[in-house]
């Protein structure tokens, strides 16, 4: 998959980058309501970097211009991240298709005699898809999820090493059972294709 993947590695680092993006993002939508509690039910004034970006506007104007422009950068960088990844995703499954059909073409007639010509058509339609899942389903969310739970690890220790420890000490047991859940679900996806594929060689 990642072989596969290597001539879309620039298209693919920009959809990591926007995963990572849309974290700060999300935690930029408090701060229009602090600056209600504090502003303007307060009377605390303005910090000094929105004083000088909103010069001589009330509290209320600077809320609902960050609330407005928050959620337009975020939707922005959500529709980015759609574009590219179903771009992407697309191309990924179009080349990999490509590659199948040209190796089934030089595979002797003895493989076809034994495993049908049903089994490769299926390979071909239904399982390419799954390499826009790995690589963008999969390797880049996973990343992003390295690098923010990292994120969250560090943060938690500074501002409580004990919360930190018991966090920490749950987390083999959920890995556990994510390890356990995946075996049991490849199993059943497994028993699907094989029904599947046999579907399709009675209706041909």
């Amino acid at each position: 998959m990642l072989a596969e993947s290597r001539n879309s590695s620039g298209p693919l680092l920009l959809i990591g980058g926007l995963s990572l993006l849309s974290l700060p993002l999300t935690l930029l939508y408090p701060l229009p309501l602090r600056l209600v509690v504090d502003n303007v039910l307060g009377s605390r004034p303005l910090p000094p970097f929105l004083a000088s970006i909103f010069p001589l506007r009330s509290a209320e104007f600077v809320a609902i211009a960050l609330v407005l422009g928050i959620a337009v950068v975020v939707n922005l960088q959500g529709l980015a991240s759609w574009w590219l990844q179903t771009y992407v995703g697309e191309k990924l499954v179009w080349d990999f298709r490509a590659k199948l059909l040209n190796h089934v073409q030089r595979l002797p007639l003895s493989f076809h005699d034994h495993y049908g010509a049903t089994d490769s058509v299926y390979r071909i339609q239904h399982d390419a898809p799954a390499i826009q899942y790995v690589v963008i389903q999969g390797l880049i969310p996973f990343g992003t999820a390295l690098l923010t739970l990292s994120g969250m690890i560090f943060v938690t220790l500074r501002i409580d090493l004990s919360l930190a420890l018991v966090a920490l000490g749950i987390t083999p047991f959920l890995l556990l059972l994510t390890v356990a859940a995946s075996h049991q679900a490849r199993r059943q996806s497994e028993a699907v294709k094989a029904l599947d594929t046999r579907a399709m060689s009675i209706i041909q």
